[in-house]
């Protein structure tokens, strides 16, 4: 047989199709006004509705991602309140979903959080102070260097904290972090230097050297 003869028997064989899953003449949709909202999905039948997850989605501190509850018949979505741990820092609900026939999972990753190391370490924070950065993102960078110095409390771990724009700038030591009575209480008082990003410093040999 020759091709175009062939070519015109498979075309009459083929059926159109849009989807062998999708209902494309009454299609089901819900729209949240969620960030992210449909990035994860899951379908329960005993439960009666489906699962969506909004990732994206900001509320307060450590408080990102809304997991909703969806009625397929009514087309709405009710968002599903679920307590954080006491220990989320940065978690994001609704990343990934699962669900049994009657009940929607819900599981943390991982599923410990490891913890702090025991033996004497010395973290050198380096910042960008420059003007580049907004003064919002700089205090989010501040917060961020307090909270993971509370979770090193109790052990023989040393912080020290620099800036750089135009230059380094120091905002304490090891020797003066270990002065403090209080840790972390240095990082908040620190000013956003707020002037240009040098490119010598940018491709420079690196902040001064500490020694503990």
């Amino acid at each position: 047989m020759d091709p175009p003869a062939l070519l015109l028997c498979l075309s009459a064989a083929l059926v159109p199709c849009h989807g062998f899953n999708v209902d494309v003449d009454r299609p089901i949709s819900f729209q949240e006004a969620a960030v992210g909202f449909g990035q994860s999905l899951a379908m329960s039948a005993q439960a009666g509705g489906l699962f969506v997850g909004a990732p994206l989605q900001r509320g307060g501190i450590n408080d990102t991602g809304r997991v909703y509850k969806c009625d397929p018949r009514a087309q709405t979505c009710q968002q599903i309140r679920i307590l954080r741990p006491a220990d989320a820092v940065d978690m994001s609900l609704g990343l990934s979903l699962a669900a049994t026939d009657s009940q929607v999972l819900t599981q943390r990753f991982p599923e410990t959080l490891p913890e702090c190391p025991r033996r004497q370490t010395d973290i050198l924070f380096l910042i960008d102070g420059s003007g580049s950065v907004h003064p919002s993102d700089f205090l989010k960078m501040k917060a961020f260097v307090v909270q993971v110095m509370r979770r090193f409390r109790g052990t023989e771990t040393q912080f020290a904290v620099m800036q750089f724009s135009s230059d380094f700038t120091t905002a304490f030591d090891f020797k003066e972090f270990r002065d403090v009575p209080q840790r972390g209480l240095p990082v908040p008082s620190a000013e956003q230097c707020r002037r240009c990003l040098c490119p010598k410093v940018a491709r420079g040999p690196g902040p001064p050297r500490f020694s503990s």
